[in-house]
């Protein structure tokens, strides 16, 4: 396919990227401080992480990854977290590079199916309308968006203190049998 991108390991297909045009819906916007109140319930933190060196929620040291751990806002079915950007994932140009800012995107739409999820990510679709700086503080919020035997269905954003909406994702999950 055109202007796809594929990864192999010994000759097997790891992943594989290709444009799409699809519309994403954001999970609604949750304010900075109730998002980093919501950490407080993230399951990860209770030693029950299934990846526990996962780079975007894994409990890695302050400065190693992006630290990101979405626990449950209360009263809804999202997840959500405050994010403070490390300046150890800036870019040459001094923004988060991109691919960082759809991994930010990536583990919300998991842990919001607590307690089945997170599973294994299946697909990723994402789209990024503005630059994240490190130091910067935004809201990363995740919402269950329906379910189909082992796929977990989910979507994600990241919003700037005011509202203005970052980048969203909709994402597929696979529980193991």
């Amino acid at each position: 396919m055109a202007n796809s991108i594929s990864l192999s390991y010994d000759g097997q297909l790891l992943a594989e990227a290709i444009p799409v045009v699809e519309e994403l819906t954001p999970p609604p916007f949750v304010p900075f401080t109730e998002a980093a109140r919501a950490e407080e319930g993230f399951v990860g933190l209770t030693g029950e992480h299934p990846v526990p060196g996962c780079f975007v929620c894994g409990l890695r040291a302050p400065g190693d990854g992006l630290r990101i751990f979405p626990g449950r806002v209360e009263g809804t079915d999202l997840v959500a977290a405050g994010w403070r950007v490390p300046v150890t994932v800036t870019g040459d140009d001094g923004a988060v590079p991109e691919a960082l800012v759809w991994a930010a995107l990536d583990c919300p739409s998991g842990w919001a199916h607590t307690p089945a999820g997170p599973g294994l990510l299946g697909r990723l679709t994402a789209r990024v309308f503005r630059r994240v700086y490190p130091n910067g503080t935004y809201s990363v919020v995740g919402r269950p968006t329906g379910r189909d035997g082992r796929k977990l269905f989910g979507a994600s954003a990241i919003y700037e203190m005011d509202g203005t909406l970052v980048a969203v994702a909709k994402a597929t999950w696979i529980l193991p049998r």
